[in-house]
């Protein structure tokens, strides 16, 4: 019965002024066709509307805020539909977009709901939230809005602004969305898990190692101490970059797999430049001293007889 009254709504919400008494927010009649159009809009909704109830039921996110805002806006459809609840309505839709700024069908029905309600300037708002967000969305969402009800979606909002004279926002990825994509992308992704296991598991690995080997790390050579640090510090950050993608929204360019390889790869490039460098440059700056060597870990002057570097302190092998 419901799947029955949302059409009902929205043919009631949109054409019965068309065809009874022209309010002012429609009084524009220089644009031929305009209850055509109007009428499309409204199917449109009335179609998109449904998947909307039936999306919010399954809760399909695993960020809450997310799940929260469908089921905000099936509650605000709900009472549309059975009591034609435009006042009860907003808020409960305003509620929604806020929750999650890449609701789509929040704006856009916030919008279609001020426009009923008379109040020119938050449907402009409203719609002007729903073309921000137009053209970006999660993969759950593919099936809300068919890329026919996209158009007239759009093409609505598009005439609905210029005759209230409101300039068309930019398009842009909200913060929320940003991160539930990358959320998705990385729950979805078996080579994120992967990447995810093996970046734990070498971070655990080095801080259990470095711990163990504490009390010898001064008999180490040199190159083991360097290597070993930079590539901790490596993984480390590879790690921090991890979590900037799942709670800070930092979106994926590229796959998580061909990132990470990318990442790994210029990584260990700079680490082994950069040792190479050390050793051209030290050889340059090294002038053979009479009775003295230089300190292979510091690279301090210290006396041929000497066993320990006086800079560093540490032994200095023979």
């Amino acid at each position: 019965m419901k799947r029955i009254l949302l059409p009902v709504l929205f043919m009631t919400l949109f054409l019965r002024p068309a065809l009874c008494e022209e309010p002012a927010l429609f009084s524009d009649r220089s644009a031929s066709g305009w209850t055509d159009e109007r009428a499309t809009f409204s199917n449109e909704l009335s179609l998109s509307a449904r998947k909307v109830v039936e999306l919010a039921r399954t809760r399909f996110s695993k960020i809450k805020s997310i799940n929260d805002s469908y089921q905000l806006t099936a509650e605000a459809i709900f009472l549309l539909a059975e009591r034609g609840d435009v006042r009860g309505a907003i808020p409960k839709l305003r509620q929604a977009s806020e929750k999650f700024d890449g609701n789509r069908m929040a704006y856009l029905l916030l919008g279609a709901a001020y426009e009923k309600a008379g109040d020119r300037e938050e449907a402009a708002r409203a719609f002007s939230g729903f073309y921000t967000n137009s053209l970006t969305l999660m993969p759950e969402e593919n099936g809300l809005i068919s890329p026919t009800g996209l158009r007239v979606f759009r093409s609505y909002v598009e005439a609905r602004l210029a005759a209230w004279k409101s300039p068309l926002p930019q398009a842009k990825i909200g913060l929320l969305l940003r991160r539930a994509r990358s959320f998705v992308m990385l729950e979805g992704s078996p080579d994120s898990q992967r990447i995810n296991f093996l970046l734990c598991m070498s971070l655990l690995a080095g801080t259990l190692l470095f711990l163990l080997l504490r009390p010898v790390a001064g008999e180490f050579p040199p190159v083991v101490s360097y290597f070993f640090g930079n590539f901790y510090l490596l993984f480390a950050v590879a790690y921090m970059l991890w979590v900037a993608h799942l709670f800070a929204g930092l979106p994926f360019f590229i796959s998580p797999g061909t990132e990470y390889k990318l990442f790994f790869m210029v990584g260990s490039g700079l680490i082994v430049a950069r040792y190479a460098a050390r050793l051209v440059l030290r050889r340059k700056k090294r002038r053979k001293i009479e009775g003295a060597r230089y300190c292979p870990h510091c690279g301090g002057v210290a006396l041929n007889l000497e066993k320990e570097c006086p800079e560093c302190k540490r032994r200095i092998p023979d």
